[in-house]
Order: C-alpha cells, then structure tokens, then sequence
C-alpha cells in the first residue's frame, strides 16, 4: 500500500498519518479493488479534514445526472459557506478518457474552498500509460494494494492506534487468528475494544476473546437476523432476553456497524443496476450472512441507511458517556429503523 503525489512523493500506508499531520491537500484519489481498505482510508482523510473544519458531504457517481449534481456542488460557495470536502465514489464507473475529461472539468472548476476526494478502483498498468490519464490532475493520488502478512500487521497496528488501543505482542498475535486477517473483523474487533476499555490500556488476549466471543454469540445473530429480515417483533423478543448481559450494547454495536458497512458498500452497484443477489455475493460468501442482507437491501434505502448511521454514532457516544442517553434505549430505537419497512 503506497501513496504517490504530485510533489514526487512515495508515501507508504504507514506513513499516511504523519503526511496528513504536515500537508492536507486538496485533492485526494483513492485507487483500489478492495472496498473495505478504500473505506478505511477514506475514513483516516474524513477524521482529518473534520479536524480542519471541513464538512464531509458524500456523493456516489453512476450517472449523468449525479455529474451535473457534483457540478453544482462544486462551483456554489460563498463567504458564508462552511468549508467542504467533497467524497466522491465513482467504483462502479469505468475509467476511460470520458470519465477523465469529466473530473478534469469538475477539478477546474472548483471552488478554493472545496476539497474532493474521489473513490475509484484500482488502475491497470496500461491505463496510467494513457495520455488521458497522464494528463490528469493527480495532486494525493493514493494507491491501496491487498495487503500481504507483514502489511497486515502494520495495518493493525496503526488502526489500533488511531482507537487509541495498546495491544500486547501476544494480543496482536491472537488478534490476526481470530480475524483471519481479515482487514473488515479486524477493524470491527479492535472499535470494539475501544469501546470496552479505556484509552491506552493495554489489551491482552484475555480481553481481546472477550471481545471477540461478544461478536460471536449466537443469541445476538438471532437478534441481528430478526432485526433485518424485518421481524420486529421477534428481534425484541431476543433483546429482552439480552439486555441484562454485561456490555451487550457493546456488542450489538459491533454486529449493527459491521452490517451498515456492508449495506452502504452496495449501493454504488446496486445504484448502477446490478441485482441484489448479485452485490450480496459480492458482500459475503457466507451464506447465513447473506440471507441476513438480502431482505435489509430490499427494504432499507440510502436516506434509511445515513439515520441509522447517525443513530449508530449516537450510541457509540453514549456507550462512553458522551452524551446523557442510555445506550440500550438507543439499541431499541436502531432495532426499529433497521427492521421497519423504508420502501415496497
């Protein structure tokens, strides 16, 4: 995983934070075939420019209508207007020539008091030897590979950090089993423990299998399969049975944000008329797992899926004492918007 720039730079994944901390640029482009890593990265150029004042504003590319709509965003800016970074996710577009003289119109364009960041899949070798897309303005241009052994456990170790976790050797060790290496468990488990422990505690493999074996009861899967097959009632019948546990809001977090990574990861494709039982393939070979999103896709939409977002942010706050809610009142009302019908 590296990061090239227009200013010769050769930026390691590793290395991100530490740029991030001396030059925010205001062009970003985030080139990969792994949904989650982009996500991911996407997510440490968000924490960033929220820092820096900006307003994050989202927008899926997959049409020439949402083009004309990115113009618009673009180009409208006034002295009273809030800084903002534009995250664009155009994965589900085809890299060509047209594509390029489109973003190198809307780059021109631009407003100084914008910044974009655009989300596309890996580039071939032969298409960065194009002269379209030589020409194109390149300023962050971010290239994020599968990672192998050695990054993964970079990889894990700088995502700890950012939790403001410290984990044993013997706990890092344990943590790549459990995951399987797997970038997505990884990050759900290590926000988990974030949420169970205080800052710069340090985890041992005790602690971290207490963690994951929350993940892993069957009893909160019976909740969250309710919950998004639309069974309302039966996933209060489970929570009911749950909600004395200790630290079950912990876990039902976990399982409810890994779920609404997954459902916002398919709607590029589902938005450029891929099938539903087509993009849950995409989302997860396991067969229970898909059988849990499948009828969510069918019921919940994008507007749905930013409320439960929000809610989500809301209990995580709450689970650390932020803010002055009950975090298993909050599990009730996520339950309600993640079972209820949003659309026919």
């Amino acid at each position: 995983m590296h990061i090239m720039s227009n200013y010769d730079m050769d930026i390691s994944h590793q290395q991100l934070p530490q740029h991030l901390k001396k030059n925010l640029l205001s062009r970003y482009w985030l080139q990969s075939d792994d949904a989650f890593l982009r996500y991911d990265t996407q997510q440490l150029l968000n924490e960033t420019f929220k820092a820096k004042g900006f307003e994050i504003k989202p927008l899926i590319l997959s049409s020439t209508a949402d083009w004309a709509h990115l113009e618009a965003l673009t180009c409208t800016a006034d002295l009273f207007s809030p800084k903002r970074c534009i995250v664009v996710d155009a994965s589900s577009l085809k890299l060509s020539a047209s594509f390029a003289r489109q973003w190198q119109s809307i780059c021109q364009q631009t407003h100084p008091s914008i910044s974009l960041c655009l989300n596309t899949g890996r580039l071939t070798a032969a298409q960065k030897k194009t002269k379209w897309y030589q020409t194109l303005p390149q300023q962050g241009c971010i290239s994020i590979w599968p990672l192998n052994s050695q990054q993964y456990q970079q990889w894990a170790k700088l995502t700890a950090q950012r939790q403001g976790l410290t984990l044993s050797t013997h706990a890092f060790d344990q943590l790549s089993q459990l995951t399987l290496s797997d970038p997505k468990a990884t990050s759900d488990l290590l926000k988990k423990l974030s949420l169970m422990y205080l800052e710069h505690e340090i985890i041992h493999p005790k602690q971290l299998h207490l963690a994951y074996a929350h993940h892993s009861s069957s009893s909160t899967f019976d909740l969250i399969d309710a919950t998004l097959c639309g069974q309302t009632e039966l996933a209060f019948k489970h929570f009911e049975s749950l909600k004395m546990q200790p630290q079950i809001a912990i876990a039902l977090w976990g399982l409810f944000n890994h779920t609404l990574k997954q459902l916002l990861q398919a709607q590029p494709a589902l938005s450029q008329g891929q099938s539903i039982t087509q993009v849950v393939r995409t989302l997860s070979r396991n067969p229970k797992e898909q059988a849990r999103l499948n009828p969510a896709l069918k019921r919940l939409t994008p507007s749905s899926l930013e409320h439960i977002q929000s809610q989500l942010w809301s209990l995580e706050l709450s689970i650390k004492g932020l803010i002055p809610l009950e975090p298993l009142h909050i599990v009730k009302e996520i339950i309600l918007q993640y079972s209820r019908p949003h659309h026919v």
